[in-house]
């Protein structure tokens, strides 16, 4: 576990004190190694980070992106703000008609054929390969970010602090003692989670308490991501 937000700033990446292209936010990251990573954003924006330097994926969609998740660089999916998923092969985009009747702000995958993407209101969707059906989530309020195992145990955060785990086919609702909105989790293991929010909330939690780790920022966080527990990414206002 990281103990404080500067030691978690210096894991993140050295790339996090210069701004690597003009673009207002960056609305989620992912990656299939720390050589390889993606973050989107705002107005369809995708950069790729190869280990060295931040390049633009020359993304042809305009919307607003607010996840981004894949099974391998050629193989990656992101969501809009109007509902949409698009699928890129490597070579080509194209777009996946889903049910969605509200904002997708996340899109998370146990699988290539479990894929799901949640959003306002409480909507999830999930994909198995060829159609998207609709999963009762039982809330109402915005949800944000997903993570987890399997597709039998995964997290969704969100709104006013909603944290929901979905495990043996039920779902729970986590306390995390906190109102901010969660917009990202990532985690090495159900006793290893992190999530970040509002004015630089971030949370470790280890399968029974949540605690809040010290944060000298207060810039708006809206996606993590790592590869292990001392190799974490983070964007958010203004910074990757």
């Amino acid at each position: 576990m990281i103990s404080t937000f500067e030691t978690y700033l210096e894991i993140l990446n050295t790339e996090s004190v210069t701004k690597p292209l003009n673009v207002d936010t960056f609305l989620s990251i992912w990656g299939t190694s720390a050589n390889s990573l993606y973050a989107a954003g705002s107005g369809g924006m995708i950069i790729h980070y190869d280990g060295n330097k931040w390049t633009d994926f020359m993304s042809p969609i305009k919307e607003d992106l607010h996840g981004i998740w894949g099974s391998q660089d050629n193989d990656i999916y992101v969501c809009t703000s109007f509902g949409q998923v698009y699928h890129y092969d490597g070579t080509n985009w194209s777009e996946l008609k889903t049910n969605a009747y509200e904002h997708l702000n996340c899109i998370w995958g146990g699988s290539v054929s479990s894929l799901f993407a949640a959003g306002d209101k409480g909507q999830l969707i999930k994909y198995n390969g060829s159609s998207f059906t609709t999963i009762d989530t039982g809330v109402e309020k915005n949800l944000y970010a997903m993570w987890g195992m399997s597709a039998n145990n995964f997290y969704i955060v969100g709104e006013a602090g909603t944290i929901l785990h979905y495990s043996n086919n039920q779902w729970s609702r986590l306390t995390p003692g906190i109102s901010n909105n969660l917009h990202g989790i990532w985690g090495v293991s159900d006793t290893d989670i992190y999530i970040v929010g509002d004015q630089g909330t971030l949370l470790h939690y280890d399968g029974n308490t949540f605690t809040q780790m010290a944060n000298t920022g207060t810039s708006d966080l809206n996606s993590i991501w790592g590869t292990a527990a001392n190799n974490i990414y983070a964007v958010g206002s203004h910074t990757v």
